[in-house]
């Protein structure tokens, strides 16, 4: 008996995390797209996000695919949420996030761009992550992605996911898609070496930004170092530092962006071919 109940209590936990991130097992779609997300204004949305039936569990899975538009391959970019608010409620506060995931890659430097934060009325308080997956599989294999420390108060109210294709090394590879599905929290992976061991990347200040925004990152020991500002369909738009030999410590790039347009980017620090990104508003 004291087995059923360990079961139950550990198939309920595990409802519980998966059943507060929105349609996290991709089931269910209204016109093209899975409810609970949103899709930035590439067209056809649809292209770029659809409804795969090669699923891990259920029926039903999404499918980002890279697209050959406008003379270049463009990729996608999914959000939780909807076009007005990004952010979805959490009553605990996660150590990880699990997913499964399909991928082909095309061209050297595509990957699967998977960002998430937690917040507190509305600010970022922590599990600030951005990471990349650059493994093609043919088979659904699982991903862990480690939150970092949240800071002050009683922890997050709410969570933010997101996620894209993209290449901070050169142009995208048309054809190159990943397979996401049964998305949940759960708890950090000791196995997997943390992210910030290598390399942190912080949010730049000012965001968003009119003239000057400051990059701030640490890297733990002697590493070649580049960062590149792109705009969202992956095109590259400053090269701030280009095979930089730097030494253990916290560094800060001072970037102007007084003559961009207003808008998001997105700010990738490479370490030794690890490459780390974040977003940058502009708004003037």
């Amino acid at each position: 008996m004291k087995k059923i109940y360990i079961f139950i209590l550990l198939l309920f936990m595990t409802m519980l995390a998966q059943a507060q991130i929105p349609n996290s097992g991709f089931e269910n779609w209204t016109a093209g797209m899975p409810n609970g997300w949103w899709a930035s204004s590439q067209t056809p949305a649809d292209s770029f996000n659809s409804r795969s039936g090669t699923a891990h569990s259920g029926s039903y899975s999404l499918r980002l695919n890279t697209i050959f538009t406008g003379g270049f391959a463009s990729g996608p970019f999914i959000y939780s949420g909807d076009s007005t608010n990004y952010n979805f409620p959490i009553s605990s506060i996660p150590q990880a996030l699990y997913g499964w995931y399909i991928g082909k890659i095309v061209d050297t430097g595509d990957e699967l761009t998977i960002n998430s934060e937690t917040l507190s009325g509305g600010l970022v308080v922590g599990g600030n992550t951005v990471t990349g997956i650059t493994q093609p599989s043919a088979v659904f294999k699982q991903f862990i992605i480690n939150y970092s420390s949240w800071t002050g108060g009683s922890g997050p109210d709410s969570a933010y996911i997101e996620f894209g294709i993209q290449n901070f090394q050169g142009p995208l590879g048309t054809g190159t898609f990943f397979i996401i599905d049964d998305l949940s929290f759960g708890t950090a992976s000791t196995g997997i070496a943390p992210i910030t061991e290598t390399a942190v990347l912080e949010q730049c200040s000012p965001n968003p930004a009119t003239g000057m925004a400051n990059i701030i990152y640490s890297i733990s020991g002697r590493s070649t170092v580049s960062l590149t500002l792109y705009d969202m369909v992956g095109q590259k738009v400053k090269t701030l530092l280009d095979d930089t030999e730097q030494t253990e410590g916290r560094y800060k790039v001072p970037t102007d962006v007084s003559e961009l347009s207003n808008g998001v980017y997105v700010y990738s620090l490479n370490v030794n071919g690890i490459s780390y990104s974040n977003k940058l508003v502009v708004s003037k």
